[in-house]
């Protein structure tokens, strides 16, 4: 039950990069080897757009915390790449479980 509340919770990247105007490309952040690219754009705060995805990704309700349980610069395939693993926990049944996003950030970093 708490997996498919949480799959059904998960928003599209498409729809915040649209609806946001965010300097982000390509990719659905799921896997090293499908990052969320991010472009540079003035001087934006990669780290703040970070989080600001993940938030907007996993649109929790009221009954879930989220933090992030790790964060590590990864180099892959000529690319840097910031790995960010978030702890979900559902409130009303004290279960936990995690979910990892994966961000290009070689043009911001």
């Amino acid at each position: 039950m708490f997996c498919e509340i949480f799959v059904s919770l998960l928003v599209d990247i498409n729809e915040i990069k649209e609806k946001f105007n965010l300097p982000i490309s390509s990719g659905d952040g799921k896997s090293i080897d499908n990052p969320i690219l991010i472009e540079k754009k003035g001087s934006n705060n990669f780290i703040k757009l970070e989080y600001f995805i993940i938030s907007h990704l996993l649109n929790i309700n009221d009954d879930f915390d989220y933090v992030r349980n790790n964060q590590r610069l990864l180099n892959y395939k000529n690319k840097t790449i910031d790995y960010i693993k978030m702890k979900i926990t559902n409130k009303r049944k004290s279960t936990e479980r995690f979910k990892e996003f994966y961000f290009d950030i070689t043009k911001v970093y």
